[in-house]
């Protein structure tokens, strides 16, 4: 038998349990506040919102359960933010995860002139549903609607998401705002995974992939992609998107069309560009004032599966193209790095200047690639969102990263000051995600300000300690610390979150 003093002991521990772990009920109607690990899972009841100028944030190890196709609205300047971490992500889900034309699914999160400095990070979000109402912004993404809100989406899966209704329905809906989505994957959706509309869209270390559209882009919407593997029956779709996009160092493989061009301009660089069908790029007919133009440089393509329809190739421009396939380590299961001997190695370029009439503008090849690696990893860039990593590089290559020098850097993700330690004698560079180095450390025995933040450099034995604190105008985001060393070098990404 067991003793009374035990009984009671196990009791204890069975209703601390039971606290510890209880569901908490959220009702219909306003939340804000600080959510807590220790309150989830959170089971939203009905739909909630963060009302004007209010604050919701949720930390790390949270769970949102929705129990019907509820949503969370965030409303005018209202602060809404998700920031979990690589080991303790964020995750929004829906207790009915058979997702019909009438039940399963939760509704998403809606930001609708929220404040600026929203952001997702390490979130996850799956079994979002949209398509209640046609042309209706509001639900339209099944995931996220970010409306006339600027936000930040990253290190984030967004998946199994379904919508049911007219086609422009989509699992992240952007409208008249400016987006980062940085290092996200988005997949298995059952639906168009981006929709922007009147936005620019700023996406890095992106992989997507998908039965319909990865991207859709309308109405002078504005692209910035770089370092990402877009694998869907469509990869981008312009859609009288006339300021001019940029698509740098990127894999698009499509099962139709890896870009549909009507009235809109594109600018193509260091790209592996493939298509399964008898259209890789498809310029369809306009029939008066068509400014369209595309300039691909550094890249490789099928220029045979480029389709006009009624127009003149004099819209595309088109110089250093790759006449041979690329080799992929194993392009059955999705694995676009590149193989040995593939001829997108060292094809590539450090930048390049297009011209087209009046229109001129140099675009810079990143400086890592969709893993991290820096670029160049060899003798010169490589084409593709991957950089060729040869077996073997710790002990042949030149750019190589040996177990001795390393870099690392905590807290990561922070949000006023991170410490950097790196191998003595290094100099430490700190870039932004578009590849603008914003500070520097060059020596041990002075203290380095940069345009963006200061560094405050020790030593610990072998071991270099820099802190670096952002200035306060310095935005979110990720950024690049680099060490240089000799012909020794490392990058290392690390997150700033205000």
């Amino acid at each position: 038998m067991i003793g009374t003093s035990m009984k009671t002991t196990i009791l204890i521990l069975a209703l601390f349990a039971a606290i510890c772990y209880a569901d908490t009920h959220i009702p219909a109607g306003p939340v804000n506040g600080v959510w807590e690990a220790t309150g989830s899972p959170y089971m939203i009841d009905g739909d909630i919102n963060v009302p004007t100028d209010d604050s919701l944030i949720i930390e790390p190890g949270c769970s949102l359960i929705f129990t019907g196709h509820y949503s969370l609205t965030v409303d005018s300047m209202a602060l809404f933010k998700a920031i979990g971490t690589i080991d303790d992500s964020i995750v929004f889900t829906a207790q009915d995860t058979v997702l019909t034309d009438s039940t399963g699914g939760h509704h998403g999160i809606n930001l609708i002139h929220a404040n600026s400095s929203c952001i997702f990070s390490f979130v996850e979000i799956v079994f979002g549903k949209a398509g209640v109402a046609f042309g209706d912004s509001i639900n339209s993404g099944a995931a996220i609607n970010c409306i006339f809100t600027d936000c930040i989406i990253e290190s984030s899966i967004i998946k199994k998401c379904k919508t049911f209704g007219p086609i422009g329905f989509c699992a992240i809906n952007l409208k008249d705002c400016c987006v980062n989505i940085q290092g996200c994957v988005i997949k298995q959706n059952n639906t168009r995974n981006i929709y922007s509309q009147n936005s620019e869209v700023i996406i890095n270390d992106l992989q997507s992939d998908g039965e319909f559209t990865a991207l859709v882009l309308k109405d002078n919407s504005k692209l910035r992609c770089s370092n990402s593997l877009i694998i869907n029956k469509t990869g981008i779709f312009f859609d009288s998107s006339e300021l001019t996009s940029i698509i740098v160092n990127s894999t698009i493989h499509s099962d139709s069309r890896a870009l549909y061009v009507f009235r809109s301009k594109i600018l193509s660089f260091n790209n592996i560009l493939l298509s399964d069908s008898d259209t890789l790029i498809l310029l369809p007919a306009y029939l008066t004032n068509d400014s369209s133009f595309i300039g691909i440089h550094n890249s490789y393509l099928d220029t045979l599966k480029i389709v006009f329809i009624n127009r003149s190739i004099n819209i595309f421009d088109y110089y250093s193209l790759l006449d041979s396939v690329p080799m992929f380590a194993n392009i059955i299961t999705n694995n676009y790095r590149l193989d040995d001997g593939s001829s997108a190695i060292d094809f590539g370029s450090s930048e390049t200047n297009f011209m087209f009439h009046t229109w001129d503008s140099v675009i810079y090849a990143p400086t890592y690639d969709i893993e991290g690696n820096p670029r160049p990893l060899g003798a010169g860039y490589d084409i593709g969102a991957y950089e060729y990593v040869p077996t073997g590089i710790e002990e042949n290559s030149p750019s190589a990263k040996p177990e001795a020098f390393a870099i690392s850097a905590h807290p990561n993700p922070f949000n006023s000051a991170v410490t950097i330690t790196a191998p003595a004698g290094a100099e430490i560079e700190i870039y932004d995600i578009e590849g603008r180095r914003i500070s520097v450390i060059p020596d041990p025995d002075r203290e380095s300000r940069g345009a963006d933040g200061k560094m405050d450099s020790r030593f610990h034995g072998n071991d270099k300690t820099v802190v670096w604190q952002p200035d306060p105008a310095i935005g979110s985001g990720i950024y690049l610390v680099r060490a240089i060393r000799g012909e020794q070098e490392v990058t290392k990404r690390i997150v700033y979150l205000k």
